[in-house]
């Protein structure tokens, strides 16, 4: 998991689940402990985090979307960037990390935000890259939507401040961690065999890294019932 600051004059969110540079990131939550359930992680597993992964460790709000969209774009991951896939399956990130481990008057707040917003549907894809920084993406539609919900959440204060405005919804494919080139042709070539797919989405999913820093789904968190 790793983050990318720029890319021509478009500012790069989180890339797989982070949207803040490693240090900006650090700043924002000096303090960190290391939860897992009710107890604090502890053993080598942690201490072999490294420095930019810690914040992550209270989990994040993210959109998961269903089983066959996953099974469609988690072999992709795994051919292409299997470190990146160890880290999470397939998903569209929308916020930093908690500041602190969710109370109970938290996902009270969390909840009654996320049902201000109609549960709608989304378009994955086409393929799209930033070759520069070795990524290439599904676009993720309606971008408007996207954005007004991730705004909605960050209200909450209960996200760490993002590094940058700007925030372009995304699915990664890969980001170039394990060692398999990102080039114009890989991505010409998934531009052409990836399948645009598209789900409806009613809910958010809360996700938490484990000691081995692989990302699970422990929370649903409703939209509002109704469709726009």
């Amino acid at each position: 998991m790793t983050a990318r600051t720029e890319v021509g004059s478009v500012n790069v969110a989180e890339l797989i689940l982070c949207d803040v540079s490693k240090m900006a990131l650090l700043s924002h939550f000096p303090r960190t402990e290391l939860f897992q359930g009710d107890q604090k992680l502890g053993g080598p597993q942690v201490r072999d985090w490294a420095e930019w992964q810690k914040p992550y460790v209270n989990g994040v709000v993210l959109i998961w979307p269903p089983a066959e969209i996953r099974s469609y774009i988690n072999p992709l991951r795994e051919k292409y960037d299997s470190k990146s896939q160890s880290y999470s399956e397939a998903h569209v990130s929308l916020t930093p990390p908690f500041r602190n481990p969710p109370t109970d008057h938290d996902w009270q707040t969390l909840e009654s935000a996320a049902k201000q917003f109609a549960s709608f549907d989304i378009t994955l894809g086409p393929a799209e890259g930033w070759l520069s920084q070795s990524v290439i993406y599904l676009e993720v539609r309606p971008v408007e939507k996207l954005l007004k919900l991730r705004d909605g959440l960050l209200e909450t204060q209960l996200f760490g401040e993002p590094s940058f405005r700007s925030f372009v919804p995304h699915m990664t494919i890969t980001e170039g961690l394990s060692g398999i080139p990102v080039t114009a042709e890989l991505l010409v070539m998934l531009h052409k065999t990836i399948q645009v797919r598209s789900f409806y989405c009613d809910h958010l999913t809360y996700l938490r890294p484990d000691a081995s820093f692989s990302f699970r789904a422990e929370r649903s968190i409703a939209l509002g019932r109704w469709k726009l």
